[in-house]
């Protein structure tokens, strides 16, 4: 019996490169398949939160609109209240103005309200203090 050298088939390069080139194509595409699911997943997660983020916003601009017009009516409450306080601040300085209007027409009509010319100095110094004191009353205000 005579031995025969074994023979092996070695493949030739362009199978090895063939083989090489579709194994590789075959990861890339195994990997791009890979990313692109991640890729919607991370999409999927982003628009979840996304849709959160709207809801969030929504409610916070519900709630700076409720606050803007608590606001507007606090302020409109303000104005209303500082007029009754000028109002009344006015109303505690009538009484002397009318005080001062009938000591006018004293000073300039005495006859006409029982007084004679001597009494018209008198009644002048009279008119200044009361003049004195609305403008004291009127300046305590500010």
């Amino acid at each position: 019996m005579s031995q025969q050298p074994s023979q092996t088939s070695n493949p030739s390069w362009f199978t090895v490169a063939g083989c090489s080139l579709a194994l590789s194509l075959a990861t890339g595409l195994i990997t791009a398949a890979v990313k692109v699911g991640k890729q919607d997943s991370d999409n999927e997660t982003l628009r979840g939160q996304n849709e959160e983020l709207r809801t969030q916003q929504d409610q916070l601009s519900a709630i700076i609109k409720d606050w803007r017009k608590a606001y507007d009516e606090q302020g409109a409450q303000f104005q209303t209240t500082k007029v009754q306080l000028q109002a009344l601040e006015n109303d505690r300085c009538t009484p002397l103005l009318e005080q001062v209007n009938q000591m006018k027409n004293y000073v300039n009509q005495p006859y006409g309200y029982g007084y004679n010319a001597e009494k018209v100095p008198d009644l002048q110094r009279v008119l200044d203090g009361y003049q004195q004191t609305l403008r004291a009353c009127y300046n305590a205000r500010m």
